[in-house]
């Protein structure tokens, strides 16, 4: 691996999170040189490194400093950047693919450290909403052996939980019933009045939801994990290290394209 130089440029101009894909520790460990951006330029960075790791995709208006002789690893969402990679001969590895549970074990740990931090003893959560997101959420809760009531359309009965249409009348009861909820879709605002005091609303939905009187609200947009960005870089970091360290494709001897890259990408990942 002596022809690797790795880079680790600054994350899209619309997400400011405080994460970074390698802590200082692996990348010690690795020894191998990586510039960083709080030393060097992007236009630097993808100039003198072959290597790119980030944990969002390249920005588009970086696009023009890639070249054949990268290749990137990110969790990939868009097909736009994987059609520029493709065309380009750029090699993509998807992070989520380096470990498939990466995501799965990213949110446990959100989960864990924030029950911990806001002091939940309660067995049940209510969750309102359905996607892949939503699957990893329900997966980690589980783990923690808590019991889950899920409000949505459209279930698929992958888990064994107390399911609910989505429904006005439904999300009355319920909401009044839960003191703690996570939101993963548009409601009607009003019904959040019939939230109990001294509940928990996690706003999960891309519309802000403004503050309420007789709950605890957290909007929660893309940048959640910022609140504990530490710990989810050491998993994010632990495992761009390991698969460094255990493969032979950085030869560059890979097929152009994307390298071990699934084709359905999951847009609603929050990352």
């Amino acid at each position: 691996m002596s022809n690797i130089i790795i880079g680790i440029p600054c994350e899209k101009k619309n997400y400011t999170t405080t994460i970074t894909p390698l802590i200082n520790s692996d990348i010690e460990n690795l020894n191998i040189p990586v510039f960083i951006n709080e030393k060097y330029t992007n236009n630097v960075i993808y100039e003198k490194c072959n290597l790119i790791i980030k944990t969002t995709e390249v920005d588009e208006s970086d696009y023009h400093l890639l070249n054949d002789k990268h290749t990137i690893i990110c969790f990939v969402k868009s097909d736009k950047f994987i059609k520029y990679c493709k065309e380009n001969y750029i090699k993509l590895i998807d992070l989520s693919t380096i470990n498939p549970y990466i995501i799965d074990i990213i949110h446990s740990k959100y989960l864990s450290l924030l029950f911990k931090d806001l002091d939940y003893n309660s067995n049940n959560v209510l969750i309102i909403g359905y996607g892949e997101i939503v699957k990893y959420f329900i997966k980690g809760l589980m783990r923690n052996n808590i019991n889950i009531t899920l409000c949505c359309e459209n279930y698929d009965n992958d888990f064994d939980v107390n399911y609910h249409v989505l429904n006005n009348r439904n999300l009355k009861k319920l909401l009044s019933t839960h003191k703690f909820i996570i939101n993963f879709t548009k409601i009607n605002v009003n019904l959040l009045n019939y939230i109990n005091y001294d509940s928990y609303f996690i706003n999960f939905d891309n519309e802000k939801i403004n503050n309420f009187d007789n709950f605890k609200l957290h909007n929660m947009d893309y940048k959640y994990l910022d609140n504990y960005s530490n710990e989810i870089s050491t998993i994010i970091s632990n495992n761009i290290c390991n698969y460094i360290k255990n493969n032979e494709v950085f030869c560059y001897t890979i097929y152009n394209g994307i390298y071990n890259t699934y084709y359905k990408i999951h847009k609603d990942i929050l990352i």
